[in-house]
């Protein structure tokens, strides 16, 4: 009797150990598929990442004069054949599919977005362009000496020997801030003009504070 027993409770036991082994891969696999299944905030974010254009352009200033070396990004609505990302060569031209050879240099975007639709206007009908610049190399300034980060940096916009040196990092220790100068080319010569940072910024002397050029050299002794 006890071997019917025990033969009985071995039964009723393996029966239970069957269906719990048959009841947890399901359970695990629905868990691992809600841990693996992206949320609606990443499904957005995925959605935001894959969106053509979400890449921030260039903010350049208006009015900015287009030059050799820079990266220009020219949009074409609706014909993605003729819209070019292209680098304004040294003799200041870009060439666009349909439209042949263009001057760039010594315009604005606005300006040569312009130009561009015109040319485009016996191709297509009512034809809309954008012209973004995409990176700045025609114009440059560098900042040297007792700075955080020296190099050479793109000017993008109007900027102060002030506004120069904060983008470089600010002073190392040990600057001699009262001697910085500034070359700067002027009529085809190099003129090392005296910056005397501490007036500058007490506004003892804020006229001194002049906007930079483009292939200006910023020294910190």
């Amino acid at each position: 009797m006890r071997s019917n027993k025990s033969i009985f409770h071995h039964l009723i036991l393996g029966s239970l150990v069957a269906l719990v082994l048959g009841l947890l891969p399901s359970g695990l696999l629905a868990q691992g598929a809600g841990n693996n299944a992206p949320s609606a905030g990443s499904q957005s974010a995925n959605s935001d990442a894959a969106k053509p254009g979400s890449d921030s352009p260039m903010q350049t200033a208006p009015g900015y004069i287009i030059g050799p070396g820079d990266v220009l990004s020219i949009n074409v609505w609706r014909e993605t054949e003729i819209s070019q990302k292209l680098v304004v060569r040294p003799d200041g031209m870009i060439t666009l599919p349909l439209v042949g050879d263009v001057t760039a240099t010594g315009q604005t975007p606005e300006e040569l977005a312009l130009l561009v639709s015109k040319k485009l206007e016996t191709i297509l009908t009512n034809p809309q362009v954008q012209v973004i610049v995409a990176e700045v190399h025609s114009k440059f300034f560098v900042v040297v000496g007792n700075v955080t980060k020296p190099g050479q940096y793109s000017l993008t916009r109007p900027t102060t020997v002030i506004e120069a040196v904060s983008q470089a990092g600010g002073f190392r220790d040990f600057a001699k801030t009262s001697k910085m100068y500034v070359l700067h080319t002027e009529n085809g010569k190099r003129v090392r003009i005296p910056f005397n940072y501490n007036k500058a910024v007490s506004g003892k002397t804020p006229a001194q504070d002049v906007e930079i050029s483009s292939g200006d050299a910023i020294v910190v002794p």
